[in-house]
């Protein structure tokens, strides 16, 4: 009797162990040192580098029509880039109310089924 607890408390342990470690395995998916090899971190700077160069080749134009309807054209074409590669893009700041004098901070926001990225910077 004594030999058949011990096989029976054995199975159940093993069981209960491989259920903890299955409930436990997919808070363990996110791999951080894999972290660099995430493409999307690059993409924060080129989405300010095209905007920061958008609105100086627009400044040094000297209108602010131009300014506002070629920043709305960036962030169009930056959207519809990244809806390609499967990111959701949005600028949060207002762009019909920039002056060429810029120094205005501007809020984007990233978002794919794995991250979301706001990030803020001035032109």
């Amino acid at each position: 009797m004594k030999g058949q607890f011990f096989i029976i408390s054995t199975v159940i342990m093993i069981s209960a162990l491989i259920l903890i470690t299955n409930y436990l395995y997919d808070y363990g998916k996110t791999d951080l040192t894999n972290v660099e090899y995430m493409q999307e971190l690059n993409y924060i700077s080129d989405i300010q580098n095209s905007l920061r160069s958008t609105a100086t080749i627009s400044c040094d134009g000297g209108s602010d029509e131009m300014l506002e309807k070629n920043l709305i054209l960036a962030n169009d074409t930056l959207h519809k880039q990244m809806l390609d590669m499967g990111i959701e893009f949005k600028i949060v700041s207002n762009l019909d109310s920039l002056n060429c004098p810029l120094s205005i901070p501007i809020t984007f926001v990233m978002k794919s089924a794995e991250f979301e990225i706001e990030n803020t910077f001035s032109l």
